[in-house]
């Protein structure tokens, strides 16, 4: 029988915590953007803008060990919101750059417009409070990096994060699950239950919430039910 290679991983791909080096240096982007935007009492950093850009696009591309973490700590904005932010990011870097003021001042109200500080406060302040009340709560689409088509899809009214660890522990795998997927619906436990008729057909076993299903075409069921 071949040998199970020990598992070291910790955290489901995208939910590792954000290091403390990393920290300091998302910690000065954010600030010194937030500083600027205020009262223009900082310069700003090329490197650091470069910094920001990329806190938007791990989001979007969700392809670093703490993406998930990251766009928690923003407060979960759109993906399409990061994509412009972060082309913007990139005009400001080049504004800055040229030295050219008007048109930097043009592209921060711009950036502003589209929620950045929203975003950058909730980081700063680490205002997230995933907690819900009521029926409201979270739809999510779990996986593994070895089996991405195995997805693990359920509600929860408390934390995500905090659900996935869960999961982790109380089912054994091998490889831990992380977040591909979450959503904020108003009654959660009826969405769930929509959402498992519709799928019914792809469960792997019927007294478990795991579906033999592409997640491309497991999002679009789903996106479907939610609206």
């Amino acid at each position: 029988m071949e040998d199970i290679k020990k598992i070291t991983q910790k955290w489901g791909f995208g939910m590792a915590p954000i290091s403390k080096v990393m920290q300091g240096r998302y910690d000065y982007a954010v600030e010194s953007m937030l500083k600027f935007i205020s009262d223009g009492s900082c310069d700003l950093d090329p490197d650091y803008i470069s910094e920001l850009k990329g806190m938007f696009n791990r989001c979007v591309r969700k392809d670093q060990w703490d993406w998930f973490s990251v766009h928690q700590k923003f407060g979960f904005p759109p993906a399409s919101v990061m994509r412009r932010i972060a082309g913007e990011l990139t005009l400001i870097r080049k504004a800055v750059l040229l030295g050219d003021r008007v048109g930097l001042d043009v592209l921060i109200r711009k950036v502003v417009s589209m929620g950045l500080v929203e975003s950058l406060m909730n980081f700063q302040q680490d205002l997230v409070k995933e907690q819900v009340d009521g029926c409201r709560g979270w739809i999510y689409i779990l996986s593994t990096r070895e089996q991405p088509n195995v997805l693990k899809i359920g509600m929860t009214r408390r934390s995500v994060v905090e659900r996935v660890k869960e999961i982790n522990s109380d089912t054994g795998v091998l490889f831990p699950f992380s977040a591909r997927q979450i959503f904020r619906v108003d009654d959660a436990p009826r969405i769930e239950k929509e959402i498992f008729a519709v799928l019914d057909l792809y469960r792997i076993r019927k007294d478990r919430e795991f579906f033999a299903i592409e997640f491309s075409r497991a999002l679009d069921i789903i996106k479907n039910v939610i609206r």
